[in-house]
């Protein structure tokens, strides 16, 4: 590995955000909610769907920049938990067997993630993980964004680089 990239940054929820199926224990928010939600919007954008690709697992290109990111080992991000700030409401109900956590509008949602860069591919592809919260704006994340819910915005993006 030739270095570390530590990117933290913030998603301003636009609209309210709704998660299904959650423990009540859930302090930090599970970092995969992120993670395969950028993995699903740049697998749409990318030409796997033209190609009649039906899954990311489907790919047997190996120069493929998603399978690089998202399936190939050695894992090249790591996603940490996802905090709410200080001044975030999470609501938690029960709708028959199942547990729904709600965010309000306005909360912040911190993430970190861990890019490891193993060549000048890689840090090419930082780009591509970078426009995916581009696209995320223009999606939803988290359930019921078909009605609204989960409208998010990149308010903060930094990256730190620790050469190896």
């Amino acid at each position: 590995m030739l270095k570390l990239i530590i990117v933290k940054g913030k998603l301003k929820l636009i609209t309210a955000l709704q998660l299904n199926d959650l423990p009540l224990s859930l302090s930090p928010i599970n970092g995969n909610i992120l993670r395969k939600k950028l993995k699903q919007l740049l697998f749409l954008e990318e030409s796997h769907c033209k190609e009649g690709k039906l899954k990311l697992s489907d790919c047997e290109k190996p120069d493929c920049k998603l399978c690089r990111l998202f399936n190939r080992l050695p894992a090249r991000v790591i996603f940490l938990p996802i905090n709410l700030d200080k001044k975030s409401r999470m609501e938690f109900k029960y709708e028959g067997d199942r547990i729904i956590a709600r965010i309000s509008s306005g909360s912040l949602l911190k993430f970190t993630l861990y890019y490891k860069v193993f060549d000048e591919v890689d840090e090419e592809n930082l780009l591509l993980l970078r426009d995916s919260f581009k696209l995320l704006e223009y999606d939803y994340l988290g359930s019921g964004g078909s009605r609204g819910a989960g409208k998010v915005r990149l308010c903060y993006w930094q990256e730190r680089r620790i050469f190896l």
